[in-house]
């Protein structure tokens, strides 16, 4: 390991020892405790109305400047509707038009209307609201006020208004919740946090939230004939039923998440005595659930309606059933392939009655406990690629029962840069629908409702802010939605859920009819936060929208670009050729320089200009947005706004710089006759990721909500943090680059500099590391590899090798490449030629590698062998050391400081 001069070291005293810490490679630990945005949670937002009172009303308008008071008639007899009486007293005080014995604001009950559908009628001497049911009185107590605060004064026009919900579910998450997941396994119903404050579930409620979803196990809360009950099951069931009643007050259900019926395992044991509940082997090597039995359809059955019994008024369940992690036997089926029954000879079952078994069992025991609460089976398919017919017989044979939900923009296209892309999992700022869902929307209808999986206050795509100031998007999407026939939505993941302009939007487009343009709904919307300036920041928002919309269609940059963190990565002038960090995890090491970890779908320079494009098309909207925002210093909820606009403005701005300093750094690898001009452009990049990094922590420590991320469950950026970066920063300006210039100027080529330093391998010998060796040659065509792996005995199962390249620089993507048991291949780039055979216990590996695909003479390499036998599994590498024991997303083991440099 190459050690680094003593000045890139800070020196800890502990007591006995002094460590030497190096600077750049030691960023500070993520805060710990609860989050700060959380006690803001607690408060209740600043209100302002923007009334002119020296205004005189229309014709056709009434006058309420002399007061109004409030008359609850609706009969409520499990006073749900106490926090929604609440609400518009306060709004009224704070407003200043509350006079008791005023004009009356009276609700009833009508007889015509049902769920949340609500009648409000204006006269000048009264306004009435009716409704069916407590949530339809509800959403008319919401819905005047957003009147009400969006007029220029207090005065309303006359006649009746009738709203229905032709979106029925919206169902969002608790922002600060646990996520029960690797690498903290918190439980949310195992601690004794309320993560459900008042004022956080009034806010909700107002912007038209009406679920929220928490994760539980079967195993852990359900009881049933097959296993003895957990422990902690009371526990888990008493702090749900708290939390159930809670949220209810607010017209707020409570949805228990799952994925279920889990595969058995060590975790899951199959119940002893009861063979028939596995199924084949999933692709975790471990028995997936059967459902054709009646041991099936019984333990189903019980874990649902023990739940539902134990938790009475639980809204619902939400299940996947396929994807994400193993359930039914229909997950040893490839979305990509055609075989149709994962049981051939053992069942005759088709893909919808499989489901089938699996799901109306649990809706039957959820119903018989609760007649009103509903599931969800939710089809989680993120794949970018096109997937196999047999999907959409899924919902074959599901009914009413069921609610089929399915990835709204999973497998998206749209051109950019004059090519066609594809992208999976979840897409802001692609409107979608996708083909998939509009294909399975048409399978499901006349069977079940559909259901809308999407995220709207953000996205994979950046997620370290509470919401991207985008409500055009949303009109869009939302507008999609209702043509296909959709009646329910889950508007997020673990993240993608903070309070605030995103679901105010959706929670006003859910009982939208779509015959006004987006404009006028946009400047509707912004009326009560922005007043005289509201057309101005409709205008803002499009801009916002349109700069957006260039974010790279590639699930990859998604996963690993810089858009989410960028101000609190390194900027390397010498190449390392280290991994990128995951967005939604924690991962504590700084970021590398190997960017082609972050791109499927585009190069690097196409990854550079769509950010641009981001970066400069949001910043137009800023300089927009900065001519009118010190008229809002006064109030707080609007300069939150600005501190999140701001923010944004660095975030793509960061994002895109650091593209393009990989991208110079990059070609001053390959000693350019400009090679100093390009320094001079490096070097003010780092400067300005220096102001970057600096205005962002002051915009945090004023905004506790920047940087975190709710499914890494930490601060992704944090003022500590990103002025460490700053401090790396400017030891990189004052030594690499000090030292670089000097070398260029004294005439050395600067990639004998700036190239990371590595043991050539070449054509001919025979390399070796443990049980792997292995040699290459060439010919006109392809770099051939000859690869052997052996075991210590015959015995392996699961076996497999991976063989992984990348370029020189690190720019492009990573090719992988994994053979089987069999023999099979598969290639991330659908181009090695691959020969497998096993001879007495030694795999044997032809690959032939077009010289093409390699982009260089010199390319990086790396060989990775497991296999499962008695003792458990196995693995080797080449080049043998430390490697990583989790994998990455799509990169598997992938890591690029543990390959090899050849050259041919």
């Amino acid at each position: 390991m190459a050690i680094l001069p003593e000045k890139y070291y800070i020196i800890l005293k502990t007591g006995r020892f002094n460590l030497m810490i190096d600077i750049r490679n030691t960023p500070p630990p993520f805060p710990q405790g609860e989050p700060r945005f959380v006690e803001a949670l607690r408060r209740k937002p600043e209100f302002h109305t923007y009334w002119d009172m020296s205004l005189e009303p229309q014709e056709d308008e009434a006058d309420f400047r002399k007061g109004l008071d409030f008359h609850a008639e609706f009969p409520d007899p499990e006073k749900l509707l106490v926090t929604a009486t609440e609400e518009m007293l306060r709004f009224l005080q704070e407003a200043g038009i509350f006079v008791p014995g005023a004009t009356p604001i009276i609700t009833c009950k009508a007889g015509d209307l049902e769920g949340e559908s609500f009648r409000v009628t204006v006269e000048q001497d009264k306004i009435i609201i009716e409704a069916g049911d407590t949530e339809g009185i509800r959403r008319g107590v919401y819905y005047l006020e957003d009147l009400l605060a969006g007029s220029r004064a207090p005065f309303l026009k006359l006649g009746e208004t009738r709203r229905d919900p032709w979106l029925k579910n919206r169902i969002s998450r608790c922002f600060f919740g646990p996520i029960k997941r690797p690498p903290f396994n918190r439980d949310e119903l195992m601690d004794e946090i309320d993560y459900y404050p008042e004022e956080y579930l009034n806010r909700l409620a107002r912007e038209g939230v009406n679920g929220l979803w928490l994760t539980i196990v079967f195993r852990e809360i359900c009881t049933t004939s097959f296993y003895p009950r957990d422990p902690d099951a009371e526990k888990r069931l008493e702090k749900l039923r708290r939390s159930v009643e809670k949220c209810r007050r607010y017209g707020i259900k409570i949805w228990v998440f799952c994925i279920e019926p889990f595969n058995w395992g060590p975790t899951n044991p199959c119940p002893t005595g009861h063979p028939e509940l596995k199924g084949p082997l999933a692709y975790t090597g471990m028995p997936s659930f059967c459902p054709n039995s009646e041991a099936a359809r019984q333990y189903l059955y019980e874990c649902t309606n023990s739940l539902f019994s134990a938790v009475p008024n639980l809204g619902g369940l939400i299940t996947i059933s396929h994807g994400e992690r193993p359930t039914s036997c229909l997950s040893t089926l490839s979305v990509y392939g055609h075989k149709k029954n994962p049981c051939e000879g053992k069942c005759d079952l088709s893909i919808g009655e499989i489901l089938s078994k699996v799901l109306l069992p649990m809706a039957d025991g959820m119903h018989a406990a609760n007649p009103k609460a509903e599931l969800i089976s939710w089809l989680y398919m993120p794949y970018r690629d096109q997937l196999s017919g047999w999907i959409y017989e899924m919902p074959e044979r599901l009914t009413k029962d069921v609610i089929l939900a399915f990835n709204f923009e999973s497998g998206c296209n749209k051109e950019q840069l004059g090519k066609v892309r594809n992208g999976g999992d979840y897409w802001l700022s692609c409107v979608g629908p996708s083909d998939r869902f509009g294909r399975m929307a048409a399978a499901a209808r006349g069977r079940c409702e559909m259901a809308a999986k999407l995220q709207v206050c953000c996205s994979h795509e950046v997620a370290t802010i509470p919401f991207l100031p985008v409500p055009g998007l949303i009109y869009r999407k939302y507008r999609e939605m209702k043509k296909l026939g959709v009646r329910h939505v889950i508007q997020c993941w673990y993240f993608g859920n903070y309070p605030g302009l995103m679901n105010k939007a959706a929670g006003h487009l859910a009982f939208e009819d779509f015959t006004r343009p987006e404009k006028e709904f946009l400047e509707e919307l912004a009326f009560s936060e922005w007043g005289a300036h509201a057309k101005d920041m409709a205008e803002i928002w499009n801009d916002f929208a349109d700069a957006y919309s260039n974010y790279p269609l590639d699930i990859q940059f998604q996963y690993y670009g810089p858009m989410h963190d960028g101000p609190v990565w390194p900027l390397h002038l010498k190449q390392v050729m280290k991994q990128l960090p995951r967005t939604w995890k924690p991962d504590y090491a700084p970021a590398g320089d190997a960017v082609g970890e972050c791109m499927f779908n585009h190069e690097l320079p196409e990854t550079m200009l769509l950010t641009r494009k981001i970066a400069d098309g949001w910043h137009k909207g800023m300089e927009k947005f900065n001519t009118f925002s010190r008229e809002y210093l006064d109030r707080s909820e609007r300069m939150l706004d600005a501190s999140l606009y701001e923010a944004l403005d660095i975030q793509f701005r960061s994002g895109a710089n650091i593209l393009e300093f990989y991208s110079l750094r990059n070609r001053l690898l390959d000693s350019p006759a400009d090679a100093e001009k390009l320094l001079d452009r490096l070097e003010a990049i780092v400067k300005e990721e220096i102001g970057n990094s600096l205005r962002l922590a002051e915009l945090c420590e004023a905004d506790s909500r920047l940087g975190y991320h709710s499914e890494a469950e930490v601060y992704k950026y944090f003022p500590e943090k990103l002025r460490w970066r700053v401090a790396v920063l400017k030891e990189i300006l004052a030594e690499d680059f000090a030292e670089c210039r000097t070398k260029i100027r004294e005439g050395i080529p600067a990639g004998d500099f700036l190239k990371k330093q590595e043991e050539i391998h070449t054509v001919g010998p025979v390399y070796h590391a443990g049980n792997i060796s292995w040699s290459m040659k060439t010919d006109i065509e392809n770099v051939i590899f000859d690869i052997e792996c052996r075991r210590n005995n015959n015995s392996g199962e699961n076996e497999m090798t991976a063989l992984f390249l990348m370029d020189r620089k690190g720019e492009r993507t990573p090719w992988r490449i994994f053979i089987g048991n069999d023999g099979t291949a598969a290639d991330s780039s659908d181009a090695a030629h691959i020969e497998s055979k096993d001879e007495n216990g030694v795999k044997k590996i032809t690959a032939a590698i077009p010289r093409a695909m390699t982009g260089d003479s010199e390319f990086y390499f790396g060989i990775e062998h497991y296999w499962t036998d008695a003792q458990g599994v196995h693995s080797e590498h080449y080049p043998a050391g430390h490697y990583p024991n989790e994998q990455r997303l799509n990169l598997g083991y992938f890591t690029p400081d543990r390959m090899v440099l050849i050259r041919l």
